[in-house]
């Protein structure tokens, strides 16, 4: 799991990076971008929820997998080729999916690792809000 959050970190982190790009794209691909950034953070949202409820959440874990994929489209053109397959690799369905779900091995682990989503997902919204001015 920590491999996971860690990939979606760094891949929120990457998107700040290439904020200047983003920013001169057209307001409404900015808006698209924007709109799966908080389609991502709600579905850590609901990730971190459906395991607080000792819960495997497939449903937010295919969610999230689906919108990680429409946002790798979606900055397409402001990423360079290497790093948005770099990013694209990691983030596969089947790979996050996978992870989500069967990493977590002790309580102080699961916990450590729902901050670090919940992290994740603020991010994620932050960069949709800046995205969006």
């Amino acid at each position: 799991m920590f491999d996971t959050i860690k990939t979606l970190l760094d891949f929120g982190k990457a998107l700040f990076g290439f904020k200047a790009d983003l920013e001169k794209a057209e307001l409404e691909r900015r808006k698209r971008i924007a709109d799966y950034l908080d389609k991502i953070a709600d579905s850590l949202r609901d990730t971190v929820a459906g395991f607080r409820d000792n819960q495997l959440p497939h449903e937010a874990c295919g969610a999230l997998s689906g919108y990680v994929r429409s946002l790798i489209e979606a900055v397409s053109t402001s990423i360079e080729p290497e790093q948005l397959e770099h990013y694209s690799n990691l983030l596969s369905s089947a790979a996050l999916t996978r992870q989500l779900l069967y990493e977590v091995e002790s309580a102080e682990e699961k916990e450590k690792a729902l901050a670090d989503l919940e992290l994740a997902g603020g991010e994620f919204r932050a960069i949709a809000n800046f995205l969006r001015v």
